[in-house]
């Protein structure tokens, strides 16, 4: 028998072992310490207007990430608003320098459903 540090699990064409897992106590303490890995310099969080405010909570006051609210429509977000906030935030030259430099500029925290929900 494998022992769980050498199994390995394909999913989406890809192999995961321990090397490369995260375990955490729940899917909020998950998601706060991937994106303060990720993001160590506090990159804006665009999220849903209606968002678990457990996670925008410890974002905002614990980690001190800016939040961006976004409205929701009844089929999901709504891109334009996201599109009109991102391109007054960073210009098409900061987008066009972070994608050549392979960096990302903020993250996106959705909540699976929340338009059907809510809106």
């Amino acid at each position: 028998m494998e022992s769980s540090k050498t199994r390995s699990v394909t999913l989406f064409d890809g192999a995961f072992t321990g090397d490369n897992l995260v375990l955490s106590a729940g899917a909020t303490s998950g998601f706060i310490y991937l994106l303060s890995q990720i993001f160590p310099n506090k990159t804006i969080i665009w999220a849903e207007q209606l968002s678990y405010f457990l996670a925008i909570s410890m974002l905002k006051n614990s980690l001190s990430f800016p939040i961006r609210d976004v409205k929701i429509e009844s089929d999901g977000i709504d891109l334009e608003d996201l599109e009109t906030k991102w391109y007054s935030t960073y210009s098409i030259i900061e987008c066009k320098e972070a994608k050549k430099n392979q960096k990302f500029l903020g993250a996106l925290y959705l909540v699976p459903g929340n338009a059907t929900k809510y809106a």
